[in-house]
């Protein structure tokens, strides 16, 4: 049971450190785009401890009606994220 308990503890660490890169790449988008105008979806596995580095995808939807903001490209900058 010890080993469930570490197994828990250490799925439970990268799932926060997970979500600290998410803090990071909302950082990245607000200094490029500014913060209104569009809204960020991270889904999926990768906000919880079902990840699998290396063979999970991160799931991240970029939605927006301001086609200024489409055309700075803001609908590829997820990609540089994953």
């Amino acid at each position: 049971m010890a080993v469930d308990m570490v197994s828990k503890k250490n799925a439970r660490e990268k799932t926060i450190a997970r979500l600290y890169e998410l803090l990071e790449l909302q950082e990245k988008v607000k200094k490029q785009f500014g913060v209104d105008g569009y809204n960020v979806f991270v889904f999926g596995s990768y906000v919880t401890n079902y990840y699998v580095e290396g063979q999970s995808d991160i799931d991240i939807a970029i939605y927006t009606e301001d086609f200024d903001l489409y055309n700075k490209d803001i609908h590829v900058f997820g990609r540089i994220f994953c």
